[in-house]
């Protein structure tokens, strides 16, 4: 990205919409832990998925069921 001035900087912030800092999406899931609220991801990626299967889950804390 570069040094930026620091004047120009300020100056700069939020003078127009794209210059505006964007509130992250969040999500709320529960989970053996509670419930857990996290940040959605910001960048869209094409070859990675935009979920996954398991929030948090520590090793040994799923219900126990036959697959």
């Amino acid at each position: 990205m570069g040094i930026f001035d620091k004047a120009y900087a300020t100056q700069t912030a939020g003078s127009a919409d794209e210059h505006t800092y964007v509130a992250p999406d969040q999500f709320s899931a529960v989970t053996p832990l509670g419930i857990y609220t996290g940040v959605t991801e910001q960048v869209v990626m094409s070859e990675t998925p935009g979920h996954y299967r398991f929030v948090l889950e520590p090793r040994g804390a799923a219900q126990p069921k036959w697959l």
